[in-house]
């Protein structure tokens, strides 16, 4: 779940660590409201750079599933 509590909107790049998650080479990334989950490469630290874009004052969530 990811909270923007300004006033703007705000993008930025949110890396996320899976390394407990027991996923080792692609995770399927699917984001609210938006239809089908998106493929994501594991970097070699076992993390995954999704893009995130966000109106003022909004919350989203990400659901995480193995890709492998």
């Amino acid at each position: 779940m990811v909270f923007n509590p300004t006033g703007s909107t705000l993008s930025w790049n949110l890396t996320l660590p899976l390394y407990y998650t027991g996923i080792s080479n692609a995770a399927l990334v699917a984001q609210e409201g938006i239809s089908p989950p998106t493929t994501y490469s594991l970097d070699r630290d076992y993390t995954i750079s999704i893009p995130v874009k966000m109106a003022p004052t909004s919350i989203t969530w990400f659901v995480i599933l193995s890709g492998d």
